[in-house]
């Protein structure tokens, strides 16, 4: 495995993939297995998009986007409306206490990307886009 890959052999990484998978995140492995670099996480929700990006157990980032335009490219964001940076565990944790896109508290002032340290963790290059697997979040049964 090279020095950048992150490790799905591991139970650690391979629980937080189950845990996004289970809040309804489609998960996005970029890399050929078993050198798996990236893993990209995005779930929708009315007129933003949750993402969280996954490059070792010590490097995560998670941001939520404005994302009313069907054309944005949440893997390359250019606008916030909150982010998170940390550990894969408190990253993911911090996004499960993100209120709804709908509540009265959730973030809902965008910033541009650019003013956050570090602009270039949040989101995954072009480049780094090859060789990718997809894991749909499981089928819930239809609102009666």
């Amino acid at each position: 495995m090279n020095g950048n890959a992150v490790s799905l052999g591991t139970d650690y990484i391979r629980d937080l993939v189950s845990v996004l998978s289970s809040q309804g995140f489609t998960i996005y492995f970029y890399g050929r297995k078993p050198n798996v670099h990236t893993i990209a996480a995005t779930r929708r929700e009315a007129d933003v998009v949750e993402v969280v990006i996954l490059r070792g157990p010590y490097r995560a980032v998670a941001y939520r986007v404005p994302a009313a335009d069907p054309g944005v490219d949440v893997l390359a964001p250019e606008w916030l409306l909150w982010h998170r940076r940390g550990s894969a565990s408190s990253t993911i944790r911090a996004v499960g206490f993100l209120p709804a896109s709908s509540h009265p508290d959730s973030p809902a002032h965008p910033y541009r990307v650019t003013e956050c340290p570090e602009p270039e963790e949040f989101g995954v290059p072009l480049g780094e886009r090859q060789d990718c697997d997809i894991r749909f979040p499981p089928m819930r049964p239809a609102a009666r």
